[in-house]
């Protein structure tokens, strides 16, 4: 039998009006929020960072020219939180995205950023 081990963090894609239910099921949960940071969030061990999709990329939408995405930096910023225990320790991380062009950029930066990839997973 062979064994099969993920260790990066799992990110789900959720829209706002599912996340109460979302995070009755899962505590230690951090949030990746397109725009604005949520309010009366009930789950008090709950991080959140937000990110603002788009922005000025390269037509060819290479990383040389472009950089990384926010959304690629966003995650970056919260492995970094959670690692020097800047927040609360969490297991799993709930994208909140209402746009198309955020969740295009969020699965974008789990696909093809370096980081991202090896931090986090698509669950």
């Amino acid at each position: 039998m062979a064994w099969s081990l993920d260790a990066r963090i799992p990110l789900r894609l959720i829209g706002p009006h599912l996340l109460g239910a979302a995070l009755q099921t899962a505590p230690a949960t951090a949030l990746l929020v397109e725009g604005t940071e949520l309010e009366n969030i009930a789950a008090p061990a709950v991080f959140q960072l937000r990110f603002n999709p788009g922005g000025l990329r390269h037509k060819y939408d290479c990383n040389c020219c472009a950089g990384r995405g926010a959304a690629a930096e966003a995650l970056d910023r919260m492995f970094q939180a959670r690692i020097r225990s800047q927040c609360a320790w969490f297991d799993q991380v709930i994208g909140v995205v209402q746009s198309a062009e955020a969740r295009a950029e969020v699965l974008d930066a789990l696909a093809q950023d370096p980081l991202a990839k090896a931090r986090f997973r698509p669950a």
